[in-house]
């Protein structure tokens, strides 16, 4: 969060108005790090979801606590199948406290469980699940993930077949490379695409 808003510094120093926030491909982290991030963009005293244990228990329901939030006309959330866990509950966070975010692209992961590393007497660590999260609207993530409200698919790029260029058992490194390098290009190319799609609805 706290690089985040060196960014969110300069840009309302330039007056821009409208924001992408890309979340593609991004699998989460710390709860303590979505949690910062929200308060960054959303109004004191709202939700931020809620926890619950598997005796059906809330053990948690963060509320945002800052005044200080960066507001803008219009912000789009950009999202993909490899957008998972602390990255959804930002998205959502953000889709229901806010009238002004857009969701685009294509269906999140779907990871809506928290886990915590417990270091044992021997210097070993369990990881283990602790609690399922429910967006502020009361609905689930885990399973279902984050359903754009329109939908941007990745167009189908070239395929990386190594086999192309095996020549008698060997493998054509030179030729390898090459492919390699235009399989990298395609995707980053399409990658760019499905961003620009993207501003069009920011306009």
């Amino acid at each position: 969060a706290e690089l985040a808003e060196l960014y969110l510094k300069e840009i309302k120093k330039e007056n821009i108005q409208n924001l992408i926030i890309d979340l593609r491909d991004n699998p989460g982290g710390y709860v303590s790090a979505f949690k910062s991030l929200s308060e960054l963009f959303i109004p004191k005293n709202k939700s931020l979801g809620t926890y619950i244990n598997k005796h059906q228990e809330v053990i948690d329901s963060p509320i945002t606590k800052s005044d200080d939030d960066y507001v803008f006309d219009k912000i789009v959330i950009l999202v993909n199948g490899n957008s998972a866990s602390a990255t959804e509950a930002f998205a959502v966070c953000m889709k229901d406290n806010l009238d002004n975010v857009t969701v685009v692209g294509t269906t999140s992961f779907g990871k809506g469980i928290a886990q915590k590393t417990a270091v044992l007497s021997d210097g070993s660590s369990l990881r283990y699940t602790y609690a399922e999260y429910f967006r502020p609207n009361g609905n689930k993530v885990h399973g279902i993930g984050i359903v754009p409200d329109y939908e941007i698919k990745l167009r189908d790029t070239i395929l990386l077949d190594k086999a192309s260029c095996i020549v008698d058992g060997v493998l054509d490194n030179e030729a390898y490379g090459k492919l390699g390098m235009e399989y990298y290009q395609d995707k980053i190319k399409a990658y760019q695409e499905q961003f620009d799609a993207a501003l069009t609805y920011l306009k």
